[in-house]
């Protein structure tokens, strides 16, 4: 559900993509029961590989979501170590509402860290925020303060799911000003809304809107995307999120800003 998002939002800034499955599974990892998976590591090495001889390697950006398994996440760090990103944008996918997703664990989370210390922007939730600092978030200012200093200290966190009144949005630090970037909340539950944030920021990012730009206009995705979604069954509304707004306000945002 993951690269199946970022695929289609890249596509929607007609920006070619080189897409690196980290797992294969059956569905997606809620919703469903337990899905059927499918590991690749010997074939994510050979891609590497295959990449280098056909010098696609020189990438203006990269984007990172679900992984599922500390091996592949340390297969990463060691890609990214010795190739040039222009940018790196890390969703360290681990869990939501006080508990990991299925088939994570708190180890899990170390090597999560070790790619963050890579990365040049991460949009975690509450709760994979606190899992990166080893304990509950109490104070979202202090909590990436704490994360930066102990990974890096150019790191921008932007931190989703943050329910204000009837808003739900972002909080992330802009010239050590906490800003907060909301739409209206949609009731019920909708998979895949980080996905898409992370996926639309990298996009508007590499487009080379100013950050403040990008993190508004990917909040207002998100939230189209939602309400989109809303109008599906619940049935349906586990396959994932509905993009064709989405899509549609990227190529419309993007003709406005030429």
């Amino acid at each position: 559900m993951s690269l199946t998002a970022a695929e289609a939002v890249m596509s929607a800034f007609d920006f070619p993509v080189v897409g690196l499955p980290t797992q294969i599974f059956s569905t997606q990892t809620e919703g469903f029961g337990e899905p059927v998976a499918l590991t690749i590591d010997e074939w994510q090495q050979q891609a590497f590989e295959h990449w280098e001889k056909a010098k696609i390697t020189d990438f203006s950006s990269g984007l990172i979501g679900y992984i599922g398994k500390a091996e592949i996440a340390e297969n990463l760090v060691n890609f990214i170590n010795h190739h040039t990103l222009d940018r790196l944008v890390v969703d360290p996918v681990m869990g939501d509402q006080g508990s990991f997703y299925p088939g994570i664990f708190p180890e899990y989370a170390s090597a999560i860290k070790r790619l963050v210390k890579n990365a040049d922007v991460i949009t975690p939730n509450l709760f994979e925020l606190g899992t990166l600092i080893g304990h509950e978030v109490e104070d979202v200012d202090g909590a990436i303060n704490e994360l930066t200093a102990s990974t890096n200290p150019n790191l921008r966190v932007v931190v989703t799911g943050i329910v204000r009144d009837n808003q739900i949005g972002v909080l992330y630090r802009d010239d050590s000003v906490l800003r907060w970037v909301g739409s209206p909340r949609v009731a019920g539950h909708f998979y895949g809304t980080g996905d898409l944030f992370a996926a639309l920021l990298t996009g508007y990012l590499t487009a080379g809107l100013p950050f403040n730009r990008s993190v508004e206009l990917s909040q207002r995705g998100t939230y189209l995307a939602v309400v989109k979604t809303a109008n599906l069954s619940e049935s349906l509304r586990k396959f994932g999120m509905s993009l064709s707004a989405t899509l549609a306000d990227i190529i419309n945002n993007m003709q406005r800003e030429k």
